[in-house]
């Protein structure tokens, strides 16, 4: 998974497991760009497949703290941050990237 933003393209990120939580938000669960595991909940604006069946998602802001997690902005301060749960309230582009494996996709969970 890599994050993109404004130009700037983040160092690829290990997906472990994604869990659909209420008003569109997504919990990632992550082995960050630092060798640290997280779990960040991002608003979905829109989830895509491309004609060569890549992922792409985009990011929205998030007005409202979900369950008292602490919300970042910069998403370089996030992935350093050493919280295991956290936010990110930003317009982001998330590209999803296989790494040897199959890409597991079932239909039920999007």
């Amino acid at each position: 998974m890599v994050f993109e933003e404004a130009g700037k393209v983040y160092e690829p990120m290990f997906l472990k497991n994604v869990k659909i939580l209420p008003e569109d938000l997504f919990e990632l669960d992550i082995r960050n760009i630092y060798g640290n595991r997280q779990k960040i909940v991002v608003g979905i604006e829109r989830i895509f497949i491309k004609k060569d069946l890549s992922f792409m998602m985009d990011t929205r802001v998030i007005v409202n703290q979900p369950n008292n997690v602490l919300i970042f902005t910069n998403l370089d301060k996030a992935l350093q941050s050493i919280d295991k749960l956290i936010c990110i309230s930003g317009i982001y582009g998330v590209r999803f990237e296989q790494t040897g494996g199959c890409l597991d996709v079932r239909k039920s969970e999007y």
